[in-house]
């Protein structure tokens, strides 16, 4: 093949890539030569499909799991509880959501977006399940971790209630003092 009809043949390339996206150019250079020179794109590599995954186990136990959050989402009455909304830290609400559920539904223990999802549906109170988590997870003297597959899930202790129970009287003494 002579030089000027390789030319001819780059140039009638570039000018059908120059109609095609940017991202995609490089590719259709090369498809562009090869149907002007007349050669069968290589069509032997099969074109992988991607296979459905299978139920996984994880998504299982979520579904388990979340079948505690869902009651208390329909059962919790948040209007019982104002003191959450006056609570400033995540650490302090957080025990107060396990303190909540264990009294209140006798559920022992929630995993970190367990806890950031009933705070930001139930009490409006925005929260991330890192911020739950890494409050918590300093929190060892208050709470008892354990590790259930990749999660933890966090139980509230006695120390974490006497904890609460002093913060919930601080607060409800400044309203007194602010009433009077």
């Amino acid at each position: 093949m002579n030089k000027d009809k390789l030319k001819e043949i780059f140039k009638e390339a570039a000018e059908i890539v120059s109609k095609v996206p940017e991202n995609m150019q490089p590719v259709a250079f090369s498809r562009a030569i090869d149907i002007l020179l007349g050669e069968e794109p290589d069509t032997k590599t099969p074109i992988k499909k991607r296979r459905k995954k299978a139920p996984s186990s994880k998504k299982t136990k979520e579904k388990i799991e979340d079948t505690s959050v869902q009651r208390i989402l329909d059962e919790l009455d948040r209007t019982k509880h104002p003191i959450v909304n006056d609570l400033s830290d995540v650490l302090d609400r957080s025990l107060l959501v396990l303190k909540i559920a264990k009294d209140e539904f006798d559920i022992d223990g929630f995993t970190p977006p367990q806890i950031a999802k009933i705070l930001t549906e139930i009490f409006r109170l925005p929260t991330s399940r890192q911020a739950v988590y890494n409050r918590l997870s300093k929190a060892v003297k208050l709470v008892d971790s354990k590790s259930v597959g990749k999660a933890n899930i966090y139980r509230i202790m006695q120390p974490g209630e006497k904890y609460l129970a002093k913060i919930i009287e601080k607060k409800e003494k400044k309203e007194k003092k602010e009433k009077r």
